[in-house]
């Protein structure tokens, strides 16, 4: 059954208050962006990740000396992106003092307050008041850094990536090592080479000292083996604080992709950036129109 301080991890409930109210403004934001941009798709992604952590609290079932029995403690990472043409996201975590612990009575499970044993004159009783609409503790709920206010339309605020090139970029080289394979220079062939990972997942692996972009299925992207004038080249002082954590290829662009690049969803870091080649313009005439008029030598004698 559960207890007065229990939180439920249901959605239904309000132990979730500060993932929803990020929500609710991501969408607001999202749908406000899209009018203002003219654009009639977007995504919006919600990624919530849970770390158990091992712990023990003192069991006070055991009659007689202090004893302690083995708990598990619950974090949840929440992370609400949306993604226009720009991307912005909202993070925020759910832990603190709890164990986790199945409901029977209710069927979920419940982070519970891990009694600490204190009796004194101010320790909350049941019957308390809290069951007629008073407060849960101060640290039950993380409170959201932006509460939406009632009726307030919050404008999206959309941050332009900024060019990661680098002086080897500058010069186009070969692919990194299992990629295009063909070791192209054409901007063209580059940019429609990536266009086909666009919405990939990735990761970024190390070995021997060299720092790879994979996707799922272990092929090399982005590699710091190559030489610097390559342009899947990426330094290992850029992908060495991201392995482990969440990548994905992105597309911008309206009509047609414009701009590609390679972002860590955990840091909100680019780690790679390539844009569309310009189109080709009309070749020029060979020369100057012909007017009718052509030159001839003057004949001898004249």
């Amino acid at each position: 059954m559960c207890k007065a301080n229990d939180l439920p991890l249901s959605l239904k409930s309000d132990t979730f208050n500060a993932l929803c109210s990020d929500f609710d403004q991501i969408i607001r934001s999202t749908l406000s962006g899209m009018e203002e941009t003219e654009q009639d798709v977007a995504e919006v992604n919600v990624k919530v990740k849970i770390t158990l952590t091992p712990d023990s609290a003192p069991d006070f079932s055991v009659a007689g000396g202090q004893q302690t029995r083995a708990i598990t403690k619950p974090k949840f990472d929440h992370t609400v992106s949306a993604v226009i043409q720009k991307k912005e996201k909202k993070t925020g975590t759910l832990s603190g003092n709890y164990e986790l612990v199945w409901d029977r009575e209710s069927c979920c499970y419940v982070m519970r307050p891990i009694d600490n044993g204190q009796v004194s004159m101010f320790d909350k009783q049941e019957g308390d008041g809290r069951e007629n609409g008073g407060d849960l503790p101060s640290n039950a709920l993380p409170v959201p850094r932006h509460p939406a206010l009632p009726g307030e339309v919050i404008d999206a605020d959309y941050e332009v990536i900024e060019d990661t090139k680098t002086e080897g970029d500058k010069k186009d080289g070969d692919e990194a090592e299992d990629g295009s394979g063909g070791g192209h220079t054409d901007p063209k062939v580059l940019f429609g080479y990536m266009k086909q990972y666009v919405g990939a997942e990735m990761k970024v692996l190390e070995s021997m000292g060299n720092y790879t972009v994979r996707t799922m299925e272990n092929q090399i992207i982005l590699s710091s083996a190559c030489k610097p004038t390559d342009r899947f080249y990426c330094s290992p002082e850029k992908l060495a604080p991201h392995v482990g954590h969440s990548v994905v290829c992105i597309g911008y662009g309206q009509d047609e992709i414009v701009s590609i690049s390679i972002e860590c969803e955990d840091c909100n870091e680019v780690l790679f950036e390539i844009e569309a080649p310009p189109e080709d313009e009309p070749e020029a005439p060979g020369g100057e129109e012909d007017d009718g008029y052509k030159y001839n030598d003057p004949e001898e004698g004249e």
